[in-house]
Formats: C-alpha cells, sequence, structure tokens
C-alpha cells in the first residue's frame, strides 16, 4: 500500500510542477493564462457528469434494444411451440384416421 500511496503523491506533485512551470513560461500575459486555465479546469470538471450522462444514455438504449430483441425471440420460441403442436396434432389425426 506504501508503493502505491507514494506513486500517487509523485504524480501528484510531478503534475502540479508541469502545471506551475507551464504558467510560467507560458507566452501569454497572466489574465489570459488564468482565464485559459480556468476554460480548462471548468472542461476537466464537468467531463466526468457528461461521460456518465452518455454512457446512462447508451445503457438505456441498449436495455431497450435487448428488450425488443428478447421479446421477439420470445413471439419466435411460441410461434415455433405453435407449429410444433400444430404438426403433432395433424399426424396423430393422421394416424388414428389410418387405424380406423
Amino acid at each position: 500500500m506504501t508503493l502505491q500511496n507514494n506513486y500517487v503523491k509523485g504524480a501528484v506533485t510531478g503534475f502540479l510542477a508541469a502545471f506551475t512551470a507551464g504558467l510560467l513560461i507560458s507566452p501569454v500575459d497572466g489574465r489570459t493564462a488564468r482565464r485559459q486555465t480556468a476554460e480548462k479546469t471548468s472542461l476537466l470538471i464537468n467531463y466526468p457528469s457528461k461521460l456518465i450522462s452518455a454512457v446512462r444514455g447508451r445503457k438505456q438504449k441498449l436495455h431497450e434494444f435487448g428488450r425488443g430483441r428478447l421479446e421477439f425471440l420470445h413471439n419466435e420460441i411460441n410461434s415455433t411451440k405453435e407449429e410444433a403442436q400444430n404438426a403433432a396434432v395433424d399426424e396423430y389425426h393422421d394416424y388414428s384416421d389410418e387405424d380406423l
């Protein structure tokens, strides 16, 4: 567990160092850099909720498709059962007619 904690600490420290260096070296003035940083931060903050919404929408569509497919297969099974029963009844009647 300590190795994982050290890895996370190192990753966060590296990100902060790169972020700070990027702000110091950026070719734009401070106001523009802050505005761009705020815009990108808001995109990063909103991205997970947008992703979750997209996944929920896809899940709903897939669920509806699966439900429709299941209903279709149930109908196919029922029609096959009816055909088999009708064929069995016809065969039984043909067999019983031959005996008479």
